[in-house]
């Protein structure tokens, strides 16, 4: 963005966190071209904000992607960006989106609050888009599909780790991986703590086996230290957001730093 034009903005009367917003995205569109009526973001930590963005934007509508928890948890601990990020952890903060989004779901209604199942969507591509476009209004077109084929990455070089993926084709290789990526006793810690969100959302758990003592020993020593952290009022997001800028600072010099090309020297 434009520094000075945002000064001019905001000096101008943008002071709400809708009219910034607004003006943000419709400043980053009119760069690249774009008069689309519709804006659309994809940000998950929103999933424990969307009272407050549905009182902001009345007209907007929500849409919840969800895939196997295990699956999640296994993602969150391969991130650099995850702070002392353990299976119960990431089980917690879990249990605890998947608990306000269904209360958004019921106070929302299907009018304007969508639920997609990973695991359909790279199944059955099409017919799934073509549920979610009736959902917004909008017309399906066969471009959709084609995402892996953009000019435009629509994200910083800093998220490459966690957002490359989206310029790949769908693909099931994604499904299941936590059975590689997961210790058992990781696998055993999300399943205790998730066990009837799991089979609420149609993920079975593994079969019932015996588990060492000392994994019941380990889980309860965890629980213990992250409630006396709370009891001492210590808070530690899981994404570890100065990470992500000092990553972010070091992208931008590398880029700085590249000798230009082209021209006669």
């Amino acid at each position: 963005m434009d520094p000075a034009a945002f000064q001019a903005a905001v000096r101008g009367g943008r002071r709400t966190s809708r009219d910034i917003y607004l003006w943000v995205l419709g400043n980053v569109a009119a760069q690249r071209g774009n008069r689309k009526p519709r804006y659309g973001e994809k940000t998950p930590y929103y999933a424990v904000f969307v009272d407050r963005i549905a009182e902001m934007f009345p007209r907007a509508r929500f849409i919840q992607l969800y895939r196997d928890p295990r699956d999640v948890v296994a993602s969150y601990l391969e991130q650099y960006w995850a702070h002392g990020a353990t299976a119960l952890r990431v089980s917690n903060y879990l249990l605890h989106v998947f608990r306000r989004v269904e209360q958004a779901a019921e106070r929302l209604g299907p009018e304007r609050f969508y639920t997609v199942k990973y695991e359909d969507l790279v199944d059955r591509p099409e017919s799934e888009l073509r549920r979610l476009c009736a959902f917004l209004g909008e017309d399906y077109d066969p471009a959709m599909l084609q995402f892996a084929l953009r000019e435009d990455a629509g994200y910083l070089g800093v998220e490459e780790t966690w957002k490359g993926l989206t310029r790949q084709e769908l693909t099931r290789t994604r499904v299941g991986r936590y059975r590689d990526r997961l210790t058992p006793r990781q696998v055993w810690t999300v399943e205790r703590k998730l066990d009837s969100m799991l089979t609420r959302i149609g993920y079975p758990p593994s079969p019932p086996a015996p588990v060492p003592l000392h994994w019941h020993g380990l889980l309860w020593a965890e629980r213990v230290y992250r409630r006396a952290l709370r009891t001492l009022g210590v808070r530690r997001d899981l994404l570890d957001e100065q990470t992500v800028l000092s990553r972010h600072r070091a992208l931008v010099a590398a880029r700085e730093k590249r000798p230009a090309t082209g021209g006669s020297g």
